[in-house]
């Protein structure tokens, strides 16, 4: 409004604009000149490779060149120009004239830090007018017409008298030498004093016009412009005098305008929602500050506070409070200030008001004298409220991110296939709930260990991350278990809520899958093809001899091998979510093979032991890959029949295994001693990695580093009366196959 009005007042302001510059984009919120005097709306749209602003009008779209633009907003710096300005009326027609144009940023910091503003995509404005003076300069130009017309009359009347003065004295010449010189003497006086009557009458005003220019010069429009002349030039002091006052009522009512925003800035500084007061170098604190303030902190005196008080802290928090504003006091290192502020050590409080906690947050901007720090800036809001709101929302979010993701575990897994998992959490649980710390023995913490570990790795196959990730505590405790002596119930009581939370998400699953799957859980899912085909042949005696009926009733539960091999997947997914490597999805080799999940099952936690150790020891890193000259990290699986055997293969084209490598990092640790060291073949070294508790990483991430893995999956191979079989090349990768007798299914 205060734009508005200012150009509808004064039309020697041919344009108008108040703009904004945030990272990349210009927009014009005010943008008045004299072909649009009622603007074009908020949020005109500069275009930087038409250097046009743009907008729409009546359904119109307007480009409007302005080439000084991007130039104005690299200066930064208040800056006026004269330009050569095209102006263009409403009705079309168009001048160019000559103009000033004044340009200031406006920007939440100091003008030395504009630059970074700008770099820093932050939001910058921009107040631009363009003026021209030219009612002025035609006055001005009127007038020096007019004061040289009276010069050229007063100089045509000399020459005239000049002339009369010369007949005069030809005549007296004529007449006598006496009469000659007394006209001459008679002519020189009458010339001389009319001389000084004349210049004293043209230069008198000129010279009073002079000293009122010099007084309103320097700002002193207080004294009147009188020209005692009753010509042009008492004409241009009349015109003189009149724009002198108008001066005096613009720089009056500006004044006027400048102490009312000083009292709007003052009505909205109290009234905003926010408390803010400034202190010292010297962490006094000034009187001024907004009324929020005292309500925030809960001081009636808030002017009479000191700042330890305002902050609830004690000294040596007082202290580093002081030690931080004189770090940042150093002028270059303000520039920044962003950055340094986070360094505050208070940035928020906690206070506790008749029992309910309040939250308060603190921020701060710096006020400069010159290049210094002077003051302190301290703005301040109760967030309480908020960071309730967040925290539920927060809560809701994550408790909608997790009934999802059972949901989704729970639909996209084999029924099947996910009850024998869920029997072993339960049992995995149930073993835990049992365990009395005081008399477990290491091997008790051993055997819980790695139930707990192979817990994890088999959830996150399926999908359910959060027994996953509530795993996680429970195996970080056990194994800092193996080295505790004597376990304090601070120790129990850490076990007990780990354990709680995992049993918490077991019994969530629970419910879900109740829920989604009514009815009896104790079934199996088959082919109706192949089942209405086998009650045919019985119905027709086709098949009438019972090992070949029971032969046929077990084919009933046969699967796809690529099926059954989705879970593994998932771990390769949950990787790549959580570590930089480039992976492939698993290759299944051998996807439509036919395979009982009874069986399968028992090769289950090898495969998940042996996958994401492939994941986080086997495949190298994208560096040392490209650097070898290799692509995408890939795991491969297969299955097949060989005699009476079930064999399963897994293979990554990752770093291989080094022999001497293994065998050096299991001397180190104290696995084998140096007489075995030289004793072992190149296999038997490398068959060291199955050793239980030894690891090739020397950090433990999510997914292994603790020594189970392999030693995991090959106990379970070897329980069922299979073997395993490990075979690398370094650079090449490596293959692990599984055998297992087809009569153990």
């Amino acid at each position: 409004n205060l734009l508005s009005n200012l150009f509808a007042l004064d039309e020697e302001i041919l344009s108008l604009a108040f703009y904004t510059v945030e990272d990349k984009e210009i927009k014009s919120w005010q943008f008045l000149d004299r072909q649009f005097p009622q603007g074009l709306g908020l949020k005109v749209v500069y275009n930087r490779e038409t250097e046009s602003w743009e907008s729409e009008k009546d359904g119109k779209k307007i480009s409007l060149k302005d080439e000084r633009i991007l130039k104005i907003i690299k200066q930064g710096k208040p800056r006026i120009n004269k330009i050569n300005y095209e102006v263009k009326s409403s009705d079309g027609t168009s001048r160019t004239v000559e103009a000033y144009e004044c340009v200031t940023a406006i920007f939440d910091g100091e003008m030395s830090e504009f630059e970074e503003f700008i770099e820093d995509g932050e939001v910058v404005g921009f107040l631009r007018y363009i003026l021209t003076l030219e009612k002025m300069q035609v006055a001005v130009m009127e007038e020096q017409n007019r004061l040289g017309a009276k010069l050229e009359d007063l100089k045509r009347s000399n020459e005239l008298a000049s002339q009369a003065s010369a007949k005069a004295t030809g005549d007296s010449i004529r007449s006598t030498l006496i009469n000659l010189s007394l006209g001459a003497v008679l002519v020189l006086f009458l010339s001389f004093a009319i001389a000084v009557v004349i210049g004293n009458k043209v230069s008198r005003p000129i010279l009073a016009l002079k000293e009122s220019a010099q007084k309103i010069a320097m700002g002193d429009y207080s004294q009147e412009v009188k020209i005692d002349s009753d010509d042009e030039i008492g004409i241009l002091g009349e015109n003189f005098d009149d724009m002198r006052v108008q001066v005096r009522q613009f720089t009056e009512n500006l004044q006027e305008l400048v102490d009312e925003k000083t009292k709007e800035i003052s009505d909205i500084l109290n009234s905003i929602d926010q408390g803010i007061f400034t202190i010292n170098m010297d962490l006094s604190v000034n009187a001024q500050h907004s009324k929020k303030a005292g309500e925030i902190f809960s001081l009636d005196n808030f002017q009479d506070s000191s700042l330890k008080k305002i902050f609830a802290i004690d000294d040596d928090k007082l202290t580093e409070f002081s030690s931080w504003l004189q770090l940042i006091k150093n002028p270059n290192k303000i520039k920044r200030w962003k950055k340094y502020s986070e360094l505050s050590p208070v940035h928020e409080i906690i206070q506790s008001v008749q029992g309910a906690e309040r939250i308060i947050e603190l921020d701060y901007r710096p006020i400069l004298d010159g290049d210094s720090l002077s003051k302190l800036m301290i703005l301040s809001k109760d967030v309480t409220e908020e960071r309730i709101v967040r925290a539920a929302l927060k809560r809701t979010k994550q408790e909608q991110y997790l009934t999802m993701e059972r949901v989704f575990a729970l639909v996209n897994n084999d029924e099947d296939y996910l009850r024998p998992f869920m029997e072993d959490v339960s049992s995995v649980i149930d073993g835990l709930e049992v365990v009395d710390l005081v008399i477990l023995s290491s091997d008790g913490i051993n055997n819980l260990f790695r139930d707990v570990h192979t817990l994890k790795g088999n959830a996150g196959s399926y999908g359910f991350n959060e027994i996953s990730r509530m795993a996680s505590p429970v195996e970080d405790f056990l194994e800092k278990a193996k080295a505790i002596k004597v376990f304090t119930p601070q120790h129990c009581s850490e076990f007990n809520v780990a354990l709680g939370d995992l049993k918490g998400e077991y019994e969530a699953i629970t419910a879900m899958r109740s829920k989604l799957f009514t009815g009896s859980q104790d079934g199996m899912t088959v082919s109706r093809t192949k089942f209405n085909r086998l009650l045919s042949y019985i119905r027709e005696r086709v098949i009438t001899d019972l090992d070949l009926i029971s032969y046929e009733m077990d084919q009933l539960g046969m699967k796809e091998f690529f099926g059954l091999c989705r879970k593994y997947q998932n771990v390769i997914v949950d990787y790549r979510s959580s570590y930089d490597k480039k992976i492939a999805d698993l290759e299944v080799k051998t996807p439509n093979i036919l395979i009982h999940p009874d069986l399968m099952r028992k090769f289950d936690m090898a495969i998940t032991h042996l996958v994401r150790n492939s994941l986080d020891h086997g495949i190298e890193s994208d560096e040392e890959r490209a650097y070898a000259g290799k692509g995408v990290g890939r795991i491969s699986i297969s299955f097949a029949m060989r005699g009476d055997d079930a064999v399963l293969q897994i293979e990554d084209n990752g770093c291989g295994i080094s022999a001497e490598l293994i065998a050096g990092r299991a001397f180190a640790k104290g696995v084998i001693s140096e007489s075995e060291l030289v004793a072992m073949s190149h296999q038997e070294k490398i068959e060291l990695i199955f050793h239980p508790g030894f690891s090739t990483k020397n950090d433990v991430s999510f997914f292994s580093g603790r020594g189970v893995g392999m030693d995991a999956a090959k106990e379970s191979i070897e329980k069922c009366g299979g073997r395993v079989q490990l075979k690398t090349e370094v650079g090449i990768g490596t293959r692990v196959i599984l055998s297992l007798p087809v009569e153990s299914k």
